[in-house]
């Protein structure tokens, strides 16, 4: 403790300095706003209160400091492979939903009364065990073994794809028009869990559920018209699904699109072109399809019929799937009711000056940009003024069932209306102010088609590289540093085996898969942090939380960052993160971006060397 002063009964002092257990904390002296007038908003926020662990020294494991305490106070669930901030909010809004759900409207339109029809049937279906289900996929089964080809099949199902994805979305190189699109299909499992030792646990677990579902299905074919008893015969549909899994199939597509279409589009078959997204891996799938046998096809396709017609299959109760469900079917009805209860239509305004602090943050950034060339830079910073919020406006759409339908045939009357009013988008021009995501999903999204991130769209979403050769040169010189200093990082799992450890390399992070997202995480939060600063400097009214009075307005920004990804994972669904996404795991996306800040070294008086505050770090946005 050093400089300290006793005043009218406060003691004060410079810093302050806490060593036990060879822990070293220092606290930075905080500015004594009791006299500045600037000073009097107060803030309660004892989550983040609760969950700071004043033990660990935020230089060391800034991850840790801020969520220990919500890690301790908030278990996994049992039903659950992880529980996070994300899913603490979704579990909150979803019963919202069910209360709006379970509420009769006093006037309510004919999407509404749809809508609680479908949540009521679903209630109904998940609690009641004399559901038909089974009968209507025997049904469907009886008509899918009629077939000849593959077509014919697909055409039988309609809304169910098969080893592709036929869309309709934005072309890539016109963005204001809507096309045909074929995508590979992704596979049930990851490369991963199918090739490397380290997953065998995880593809073992597959197959047990596999023979699960099939003893459940055959239990109810009583005439063995589907099943035998053999149970040969059951390892033999599980290895096919398995194999095929990893193919695709030889599809008549004139055929199958001609027939799925609306009567009045069926001539854009023959006067738009096809995209065919991925062709590289469509023309391999096509050629692996030669090696598959008959056999192995037909109970391929019936699982895929399984999993289709699963809708209608008694089991637990499954509430809040309902809800889901319902709300995922009918966004645009559930989003207008959530936002009319539960929305602050006030924060809209916030929000957009929240977003043009971030937007004038990422200019600045742009300005002292060292590795993009000028002509380059022009080119980003209209990108950037594209860039909008949007809402869209709800639909009206048409859809027709009514209570006395089973929810097995409510579903595939949406099923067919969904694919129809897909198909439709052929005659309507692509529009960049329509956000196609319901308002009650808690993510962040970014529309992929409106106005695409990256050196390969311009700045209304076409295909076009609008880097020159130094830059992009100079892009994949910068980017490499990031690639490395993840692919370095140890994942730390105290629940892991030692055998298990040692096979999959330490838990090694994918560097080059998680390259494009440890890039924005980065960039993003360089953008945020001179957002915040401008706020702070524009703001004439500052705040304390309480509880958390000894830090400061940076510090809390900091806080609050990771407080957003505190949460709880099993060793399972973290190896799954590891070999499949995308993502780095939420501890590194708060330990390893902040590390990267010189802002935060300053902010909490890291250390040169210390964890948080290394000698070698990565910028690039």
């Amino acid at each position: 403790m050093s400089n300290a002063n006793i005043k009218n009964g406060v003691l004060s002092f410079d810093d302050f300095k806490l060593e036990a257990e060879g822990l070293q904390y220092k606290r930075i002296r905080r500015p004594d706003y009791r006299n500045d007038e600037r000073r009097r908003h107060v803030i309660h926020y004892p989550e983040l209160v609760n969950s700071v662990d004043r033990s660990v020294d935020p230089c060391t494991d800034f991850y840790s400091f801020v969520c220990n305490g919500w890690i301790k106070e908030n278990p996994i669930p049992e039903q659950r492979f992880l529980y996070t901030q994300t899913e603490m909010l979704d579990e909150k809004i979803t019963k919202q939903m069910r209360e709006i759900l379970m509420t009769s409207a006093p006037h309510p339109s004919r999407e509404h009364g749809l809508m609680t029809i479908f949540y009521k049937k679903c209630l109904y279906n998940s609690l009641d065990r004399k559901t038909d289900g089974i009968i209507k996929m025997f049904q469907k089964m009886r008509e899918l073994k009629k077939t000849t080809s593959i077509t014919e099949w697909l055409l039988i199902m309609r809304s169910e794809s098969l080893f592709y994805e036929l869309t309709v979305s934005a072309d890539d190189y016109n963005s204001t028009i809507n096309i045909l699109q074929i995508a590979p299909s992704s596979s049930m499992l990851s490369a991963q869990t199918y090739f490397n030792p380290a997953y065998s646990r995880e593809y073992a677990a597959t197959r047990t559920v596999l023979f699960n579902i099939l003893a459940l299905i055959s239990a109810e074919d009583t005439h063995k018209e589907f099943f035998s008893a053999n149970i040969m015969d059951q390892t033999r549909r599980v290895e096919s699904l398995l194999r095929v899994d990893q193919t695709l199939a030889k599809i008549d597509w004139f055929h199958y699109v001609t027939a799925l279409l609306p009567l009045r589009l069926r001539h854009t078959v023959t006067t738009q072109p096809f995209r065919i997204v991925q062709f590289r891996a469509v023309q391999r799938l096509e050629e692996f399809m030669l090696s598959i046998d008959e056999q192995t096809m037909l109970d391929y396709l019936d699982w895929k019929e399984f999993q289709s017609q699963l809708y209608g299959v008694k089991g637990r109760n499954l509430t809040n799937d309902c809800v889901k469900l319902t709300t995922e079917t009918f966004r645009d009805i559930a989003g207008k009711h959530y936002l009319e209860q539960h929305f602050d239509f006030g924060s809209v305004f916030a929000m957009k000056e929240l977003i043009e602090d971030i937007r004038s943050a990422f200019m600045e950034l742009l300005v002292e940009n060292n590795w993009m060339d000028e002509s380059t830079k022009k080119r980003a910073r209209e990108k950037v003024r594209q860039s909008a919020i949007e809402s869209d406006d709800i639909c009206i759409f048409k859809l027709h069932f009514t209570s006395q339908n089973s929810f097995y045939d409510i579903v595939m009357a949406i099923n067919r209306w969904g694919q129809e009013r897909t198909f439709m988008r052929l005659e309507q021009l692509n529009s960049r102010d329509v956000f196609d995501t319901s308002v009650v999903e808690v993510n962040a999204f970014y529309d992929v088609n409106q106005n695409q991130i990256g050196a390969s769209y311009d700045k209304l979403g076409n295909r076009r590289n609008w880097w020159n050769k130094i830059t992009y040169k100079n892009f994949e010189i910068k980017k490499k540093c990031f690639e490395k200093q993840y692919g370095n990082i140890s994942v730390k799992d105290v629940n892991v085996k030692k055998r298990i450890l040692q096979a999959i390399k330490r838990f090694q992070i994918d560097g080059k898969r998680t390259e494009g997202e440890n890039i924005a995480d980065n960039g993003g939060i360089r953008a945020a942090i001179r957002a915040a600063l401008r706020l702070f400097e524009r703001t004439p009214e500052q705040f304390t939380i309480v509880g958390l009075e000894d830090f400061t307005p940076m510090q809390y920004f900091f806080m609050s960052y990771a407080f957003m990804w505190c949460g709880s994972i099993r060793t399972a669904m973290l190896l799954d993160i590891l070999a499949t996404d995308v993502h780095p795991p939420d501890m590194y996306r708060v330990n390893v971006v902040l590390s990267n800040q010189p802002e935060f070294a300053r902010t909490f008086d890291c250390k040169r060397n210390s964890n948080m505050n290394p000698e070698n770090t990565c910028t690039l946005w």
